[in-house]
């Protein structure tokens, strides 16, 4: 009886485990909420006060010695939006799994952002961009970005 009793119990703590690893594995992630938002250059996002000489200080700082901000102030949810926006604004559309971005800080609101996509032609041409006082020197073609989240 008792071996009865041990062996219905095995079989059903298997039959619960495996149900619970197959639920598990059928589970799709579920997509972020995605946010309304606009990539704007760092020269619009000064012009209209959004960030400031300082700011663009410590973006261009960042940028020159090849570091990013932390990502631990920025929710997945912006993080999803900004990959999203750039896939869909760019010529050929894209896959949000191919677009990626470099991360230099949230001011007051505006996410700078170097964002690229898989297979994107890379120019080696140096470009110099200057605003106020601050200069961010290029040397592969692109540019770094303010993601704003659209008002209204």
């Amino acid at each position: 009886m008792k071996k009865t009793l041990l062996a219905i119990s095995v079989i059903i703590i298997t039959v619960i485990s495996l149900s619970a690893v197959l639920c598990a594995c059928t589970q799709e992630e579920e997509t972020p909420e995605y946010i309304e938002g606009a990539f704007y250059s760092l020269q619009e996002a000064y012009d209209n006060g959004w960030i400031t000489e300082e700011n663009l200080q410590s973006i261009a700082d960042l940028y020159h010695n090849k570091q990013t901000a932390p990502e631990i102030d920025i929710s997945e949810a912006v993080s999803y939006s900004i990959r999203k926006t750039y896939a869909e604004q760019w010529k050929t559309p894209r896959d949000i799994e191919d677009v990626f971005y470099e991360y230099y800080g949230e001011y007051n609101g505006c996410f700078a952002v170097y964002v690229s996509a898989k297979d994107m032609a890379v120019s080696g041409d140096v470009e110099i961009e200057t605003i106020g006082n601050v200069s961010i020197t290029y040397t592969d073609g692109g540019r770094i970005k303010i993601w704003k989240i659209s008002e209204g």
